[in-house]
């Protein structure tokens, strides 16, 4: 099975007011850390990443161009990174950040991972367990639940892409169809809401103590 994996990376920061994905984030940015726990979740499986950039593009593209680079170096390449653009950006509908990912995958990816590019506080431990829970099922979608909820990331087989790629827009990136959820030991990623619409708060003293 060859994996591929959609960052979805569009937004416009307005709230912000300078771009979300570069924030820094516990000695890093928030993109890179969701990228950085989606290489180590694929473990040594190979992967194609396609980060759908929008607003901030050009600060999305050095940002995927430079984590691709460190990722390949510290990690021996397993999960190569690209960038795309969603043009419709404007619009703010994600699921046309979403078909603009699944085209830019290689035409030999299985299924695919879809994450938000947001919510740094993923856990690699979430995401491993979509990804053996798929490979273990013939389910088309697999989401992570962990106390009742559902998150992300959420797999979609192949199977399904023509539907997405034909689906009536939707403001939401959560599974179109009923899914099959997948149990995970910590919560997925907005299981446990972390907000990024303002920056990260400093490590605390007894943190940067041990550090």
């Amino acid at each position: 099975m060859k994996w591929g994996v959609v960052v979805l990376a569009a937004g416009t920061s307005s709230r912000m007011g300078r771009p979300k994905m570069t924030l820094s984030w516990d000695g890093t940015t928030v993109l890179a850390r969701v990228l950085e726990t989606l290489a180590l979740a694929m473990g040594g499986r190979s992967a194609a990443a396609v980060v759908v950039a929008g607003g901030d593009e050009e600060a999305v593209r050095a940002e995927v161009s430079r984590v691709s680079g460190a990722l390949a170096r510290r990690l021996g390449g397993r999960m190569d990174a690209a960038c795309a653009l969603n043009p419709d950006f404007r619009n703010g509908e994600m699921i046309d950040s979403l078909r603009g990912g699944l085209r830019s995958l290689p035409p030999d990816v299985d299924r695919a991972l879809v994450a938000l590019g947001d919510q740094p506080q993923l856990s690699v431990e979430a995401a491993r367990a979509v990804l053996e829970a798929a490979e273990r099922s013939a389910a088309p979608i697999l989401v992570p639940a962990c106390g009742g909820r559902r998150g992300h990331p959420w797999a979609v087989h192949r199977a399904l892409w023509d539907d997405l790629l034909r689906a009536t827009p939707i403001p939401t990136t959560r599974p179109p169809a009923a899914p099959t959820t997948v149990p995970t030991p910590t919560p997925s990623a907005d299981t446990a809401p972390v907000p990024t619409d303002t920056p990260a708060p400093p490590p605390s003293p007894r943190r940067a103590r041990r550090a």
